[in-house]
């Protein structure tokens, strides 16, 4: 959004090996939101939290561990959007360009990478509701302006 414009670029290389993230698809919010299982305002690893067997049950719900409700980062369902986002613009206000301009102050880091500038959200979508929402879920797909051709090809 205009007041925190962070994009999740990847990682630094130092622990889990690169990852470059600069390519990425724009998502219908309609659809978007109702496949949401739950939401950071951080980066919390969420790809480690899987489910046996894959997907969402009442015992699992994949990249939302049970500790969630006790994680003042985390929150569950769509109904927890809102207030991830709010909580997420009072975490990362003191980054936001246009302010740190007005008041004559440069970047807080060069946004965005994991571990060095975590200035990006983390959403969880369920993968058969957005499956189910093609194509109407897919509103664009996005390079940044430096992304490889090998990059785009895998976006």
């Amino acid at each position: 959004n205009a007041a925190t414009p962070f994009f999740y670029m990847g990682n630094d290389g130092s622990q889990l090996g690169a990852i470059d993230a600069s390519a990425g698809m724009v998502l219908a919010p309609g659809p978007a939101q109702e496949a949401i299982l739950c939401s950071y305002t951080t980066d919390v690893g969420t790809s480690r939290f899987v489910c046996d067997p894959p997907g969402v049950s009442p015992a699992c719900t994949p990249g939302c561990p049970d500790w969630i409700d006790s994680n003042p980062d985390g929150y569950r369902g769509k109904a927890g959007l809102e207030g991830m986002l709010r909580h997420h613009l009072e975490r990362r206000g003191d980054c936001a360009p246009r302010e740190r301009a007005a008041r004559g102050l440069g970047p807080c880091c060069d946004c965005c990478t994991w571990p060095t500038c975590q200035l990006y959200n983390e959403i969880i979508l369920e993968g058969k509701a957005c499956e189910a929402a093609l194509p109407t879920i897919v509103e664009a797909f996005f390079f940044v302006s430096d992304t490889t051709e090998a990059v785009a090809r895998l976006a």
